[in-house]
């Protein structure tokens, strides 16, 4: 089924004239850049234009990029010229000030684009779509695409994009196993995202107590999986709430996570820290419920892989919420 989904995809896929490039990992953090490539694949599919993935630059890369983790969905794009220029916004110059050097600059830019478009035989490079793909009205739209089974809101049918593009390459299901087989996990679980660290700065955290209230409303289970960045939230379960069994990867040395962080680790721990985040959503995919914020991106991945009524948020409802509403849908 799988395999006919993807095979399916590719055909429909290259049969569109117009292509985008779209850079992944060029920004923000692993589950940020991720939905947004799901939005992305959306977006093409919608709009007829065939999604080509640009990974080689990104930042949680070990050796290639997508494929490091991975396996392949599509044609990848490849380049130094568009690891160097491919990224969310596009270079704006001052045109108050015509300096010939700024000028120049500008016509030497725009040329380099233009020249790599011809080259990569692409139309489109990632900051040429982002705030359509971003579009907030793409809530209230209904997504009919056929042959791929696609027929729903946008959550839903980021559900069908999300489980084509998350299938895990050899190399990353081994590591995962090995991660998962530890946890000695009963057949039933429910499953939690707590997050804390520096998400604070975006958010107010959650008292953990509303996670535990939302899933007593709704399940009967007390065996429950915790992804969390903060070991405190595991502490503070298994001292008051004597109930629940709690399992979790999360080490006592976790205190909250930073992406400042990310940006000083070398690409083996970088890989390393990829992988275990993985291993984390693998096992909250198939819990029996996941209560979670949707407010942060791992939360709203797994509200597009779950779908509607198998994801529940105590904060905003599934949403692209970091996106904003553009008039012009194409």
């Amino acid at each position: 089924m799988d395999s006919d989904l993807k095979k399916e995809y590719k055909l429909l896929n290259n049969s569109y004239a117009k292509s985008l490039s779209y850079g992944v990992g060029l920004h923000a953090g692993f589950f940020s850049e991720i939905n947004l490539l799901i939005l992305a694949v959306l977006y093409c599919l919608q709009n007829r234009i065939r999604f080509v993935l640009h990974s080689s630059s990104a930042n949680f890369r070990f050796v290639h990029g997508w494929e490091d983790y991975f396996e392949p969905f599509c044609l990848e794009t490849k380049g130094q010229v568009l690891d160097r220029i491919d990224r969310r916004e596009k270079i704006n110059y001052d045109f108050s000030i015509t300096k010939p050097r700024r000028l120049y600059r500008l016509a030497k830019y725009e040329l380099t684009l233009y020249l790599l478009k011809k080259k990569l035989g692409v139309d489109f490079i990632t900051f040429d779509l982002l705030d359509e793909i971003l579009n907030r009205k793409l809530e209230h739209v209904q997504f009919n695409i056929p042959e791929l089974g696609i027929d729903g809101d946008l959550q839903d049918a980021c559900r069908i994009v999300a489980r084509m593009v998350w299938k895990l390459n050899s190399g990353t299901q081994q590591i995962v196993d090995k991660y998962t087989g530890s946890l000695y996990l009963p057949e039933k679980y429910l499953g939690f995202q707590i997050r804390r660290g520096d998400k604070h700065q975006e958010i107010d955290f959650k008292n953990t107590g509303i996670y535990l209230r939302k899933a007593a409303e709704n399940s009967d289970l007390r065996d429950a999986f915790v992804l969390t960045d903060d070991f405190t939230v595991i502490e503070e379960i298994r001292n008051k709430y004597s109930s629940w069994t709690i399992h979790t990867l999360c080490q006592p040395k976790e205190r909250g996570y930073a992406h400042t962080d990310f940006f000083s680790k070398n690409r083996t721990e970088i890989y390393n820290d990829t992988v275990k985040l993985i291993a984390n959503i693998e096992v909250l995919k198939n819990s029996e419920l996941f209560i979670g914020t949707f407010s942060a991106n791992p939360s709203m991945f797994l509200g597009m892989y779950m779908g509607h009524g198998k994801a529940i948020s105590v904060d905003v409802p599934w949403q692209v919420w970091y996106g904003k509403e553009v008039e012009n849908i194409k």
